[in-house]
C-alpha cells in the first residue's frame, strides 16, 4: 500500500484511515503526538473491542487505521477508544492507551507509559520508566531500569462515592518506586470528583522485585512484597480530599500488610514521623499508626509484618514509638 501522506508536526496530530508518514518536527520544547482517539473498532475478541495495534519500530505489524502508518520522531502515541497494544521503540516515549482496556510495552527508552481507562496491562520493559495506571484496575511491571509506578484510581464518571479499584504493580529489576494509588498533580488541590486528579484508595498489591525499591500502599489497605534487595516500605498518614459536594473527604493509610520484610537485608520502615505503638499477633507483629483526633490518640492505620513475630525500633527511619 502507497504512503498517502506525510505529516510534519509540532502538535497533537489525529490521524485517520488513510496509511501516514508521521514525522516529528523535533525540537527541544516540542512533544509531537499522534492521536487514534478517533479510530473506531476494527474486530472483536471475546468481549473486547480491538482499536489499533500500533508497533512504533516495525509498522508491518500495524493494525487498523494504524495500519502502514510509520513514525520518525514522534515521542507520544495516544490509543484509540477501545482495546490497543501498543509497542514503543528504542527513544524514550509517552504513551497514553486511551479508553479500555490495553496492553503496553515501552522497549527500550525512558518512557512514560499511561494506562488511561479500562484494565491495563502495561511493561516498561528497559529504561527508567514512568509508569501510571491511572483509571481502573492495573497490571503494572517496571522491567529493567530504576522506575516509578504508580497503579493510579478509581474510574468515578463523576458519580460519588467511586469503587476502589486495587493494582497490581511489579517492580522488576532496578532500584524501584511503587505506589499503589494516583500520583499526584504538578499544582492544584487533590480531589474526589475529577477522576483525573482522584485520589479514592485501592487494595493494592505491590512486588518491588530485585533491587533497592520503594514501596508505598498509599491509601486502602495493601499487601506488599519488598522481594530481594534493602526495601523501604512507606506508609503516608491520613491526608484530606475534597468529595463531589466540595466538602472535606479524609482518606487513612489503611490496614497493610508485608508479606517479607527481612532486617537482614536492609529493610526499613518509614512511617512519615507518625506516632506509633506495636503489639505481637498470630499473624505477625503488628504496628499501630495512631494521629490525634478531637485532642485524643486514635488508630488510624495499621502494618502488619506477616509471620514475623519480633520488632526493633531501628528499623524505622522515621516515626515515633509512644511507650
Amino acid at each position: 500500500m502507497a504512503i498517502a501522506s506525510q505529516v510534519h508536526f509540532q502538535t497533537l496530530v489525529y490521524a485517520t484511515s488513510l496509511p501516514e508518514a508521521f514525522v516529528g518536527a523535533g525540537g527541544a520544547a516540542a512533544v509531537d503526538a499522534v492521536s487514534y482517539e478517533n479510530a473506531p473498532s476494527n474486530a472483536s475478541i471475546g468481549s473486547y473491542d480491538i482499536g489499533v495495534v500500533i508497533d512504533m519500530a516495525n509498522s508491518n505489524s500495524n493494525t487498523g487505521w494504524a495500519s502502514a502508518d510509520s513514525y520518525v520522531g514522534v515521542e507520544e502515541l495516544i490509543g484509540s477508544r477501545f482495546t490497543d497494544a501498543i509497542y514503543g521503540d528504542a527513544a524514550g516515549n509517552i504513551i497514553d492507551g486511551g479508553g479500555s482496556p490495553d496492553f503496553i510495552f515501552g522497549r527500550e527508552g525512558d518512557d512514560v507509559l499511561l494506562g488511561g481507562g479500562g484494565f491495563d496491562f502495561v511493561w516498561g520493559d528497559a529504561g527508567n520508566d514512568i509508569i501510571d495506571g491511572q483509571w481502573q484496575t492495573d497490571q503494572l511491571h517496571g522491567g529493567d531500569g530504576d522506575d516509578q509506578l504508580w497503579g493510579g484510581t478509581n474510574y468515578i464518571a463523576h458519580v460519588y462515592p467511586g469503587t476502589n479499584y486495587a493494582d497490581i504493580l511489579y517492580g522488576d529489576a532496578g532500584n524501584d518506586e511503587l505506589h499503589g494509588d494516583a500520583r499526584p498533580p504538578a499544582a492544584g488541590l487533590r480531589t474526589e470528583y475529577d477522576p483525573k486528579l482522584d485520589f479514592m484508595a485501592g487494595a493494592d498489591e505491590l512486588h518491588g522485585g530485585p533491587g533497592n525499591d520503594r514501596l508505598n500502599g498509599d491509601g486502602g489497605d495493601d499487601k506488599l512484597w519488598g522481594d530481594a534487595g534493602a526495601d523501604s516500605f512507606i506508609f503516608d498518614p491520613s491526608y484530606t480530599v475534597l468529595d463531589a459536594t466540595g466538602a472535606p473527604l479524609r482518606i487513612s493509610p489503611g490496614n497493610d500488610v508485608v508479606f517479607d520484610f527481612n532486617a537482614g537485608e536492609g529493610d526499613t520502615l518509614n512511617l512519615n514521623g507518625e506516632i506509633y505503638t506495636t503489639s505481637d499477633n498470630p499473624e505477625g507483629y503488628r504496628i499501630f499508626m495512631l494521629e490525634p483526633v478531637n485532642g485524643a490518640l486514635q488508630i488510624a492505620g495499621t502494618v502488619t509484618l506477616s509471620n514475623l513475630h519480633s520488632f526493633n525500633d531501628a528499623w524505622v527511619t522515621s516515626g515515633y514509638h509512644l511507650v
